[in-house]
């Protein structure tokens, strides 16, 4: 299992190495496609397509 120190850890690089705190930006610049969709119950979730990441938002989030 993870820690809470290796998740802060893993932020802080990410923070310094995309110089923001965007999601979408840090997506973008990790080649990581972004899709807002009606998902129901669900927040959201990850997947891989012949090696293509994509995370999948519920468009009645917030953000």
């Amino acid at each position: 299992m993870v820690s809470k120190q290796q998740i802060n850890l893993k932020i802080d690089e990410l923070l310094r190495r995309y110089n923001t705190r965007d999601p979408f930006l840090i997506a973008e610049a990790k080649g990581i496609v972004v899709i807002t969709e009606a998902l129901g119950d669900i927040y959201g979730y990850y997947h891989k397509v012949s090696r293509i990441p994509f995370i999948h938002i519920n468009e009645r989030l917030s953000y």
